[in-house]
């Protein structure tokens, strides 16, 4: 009997331990993150910002976080750059030996969420990532109508450390033997969001 009441006394405690810490980007609506990107940054980092400011606002239907030169000691930072940026590739624990262009690590603790690209290109699709796998959003189909998620006023990360590069190194796709990547289709952005080259 006393085995079992001990059972069921620690089993919820190593449950707790097992778990991963969560850290709120969005809280009720209301930014509890800032986005921190460099001065001078390339144009695909300083994009991955507004596009991950832009969907947290979103799909929260709250405000966006800022975007900011340098972290706020108060809100949880969201650092985007690229693995040459050894200070910041440093700082996230990051070698840059492992990543490839268009390839990308995500790393989340209390320091705060890296988002870090083998190039430029890599670090949009690290943020998109965090979209995609911690806010739910889908890109169906070009266009703000192939948009598809769920309101999450509450969006968060948990705790991880991941590296991810692409196994082609040309990912298109082609309609009826046309390139989507005319400019007719429109379908540049809903290219880069599914990971795919522009």
């Amino acid at each position: 009997m006393r085995r079992k009441l001990l059972a069921v006394l620690i089993q919820p405690l190593l449950a707790l331990g097992l778990c991963a810490m969560e850290f709120p980007l969005m809280r009720d609506g209301k930014a509890v993150s800032q986005i921190v990107v460099a001065e001078g940054a390339a144009p695909p980092v300083q994009f991955a910002a507004r596009e991950l400011a832009k969907f947290l606002a979103r799909i929260s239907e709250g405000e966006a976080p800022q975007v900011s030169p340098a972290k706020h000691g108060s809100l949880y930072n969201v650092f985007i750059g690229i693995a040459e940026d050894r200070a910041l590739a440093d700082a996230a624990k990051i070698s840059s030996d492992t990543l490839r262009s268009g390839g990308f690590a995500i790393r989340a603790s209390q320091d705060g969420l890296y988002i870090i690209g083998g190039d430029p290109l890599g670090a949009l699709y690290g943020a998109y990532e965090i979209l995609k796998k911690h806010a739910g959003i889908r890109w169906i189909f070009p266009g703000e109508e192939g948009e598809y998620f769920q309101v999450r006023k509450t969006i968060s990360v948990p705790e991880q450390n991941i590296l991810r590069n692409p196994y082609l190194q040309i990912r298109n796709l082609q309609l009826n033997s046309v390139s989507v990547r005319k400019p007719y289709f429109d379908t540049r952005e809903w290219q880069v969001r599914n990971y795919m080259t522009p």
